[in-house]
């Protein structure tokens, strides 16, 4: 929760609003709602897991063309980048 507020006040600074929600349809269903710049996924079960919900947004027609931006645990990143592949845009290593 942290993290997201310190990247909820830099987003606001640079003229963006953010939203924080809890899974898959809250995501989708958000994108359907409110045009996004992007999606930024926290990673907090397991590689495969989170390869799941990014193949889900991307087989979604309605949702499949907004960049996901993932963040990532430290020491995890092999597993999660093999995992992931071509679906994310970017991946960043989750500073604490």
């Amino acid at each position: 929760m942290e993290l997201y507020l310190l990247l909820d006040h830099i987003l606001r600074f640079e003229g963006f609003t953010s939203r924080l929600v809890g899974g898959l349809e809250e995501i989708q269903t958000l994108l359907r709602i409110a045009p996004s710049a992007m999606v930024l996924v926290e990673s907090r079960g397991s590689a495969e897991a989170f390869r799941d919900l990014c193949l889900a947004l991307r087989q979604d027609k309605a949702v499949s063309g907004v960049p996901i931006l993932a963040l990532i645990f430290q020491k995890a990143e092999r597993e999660y980048v093999s995992a992931v592949g071509p679906e994310i845009a970017e991946i960043f290593v989750r500073p604490i």
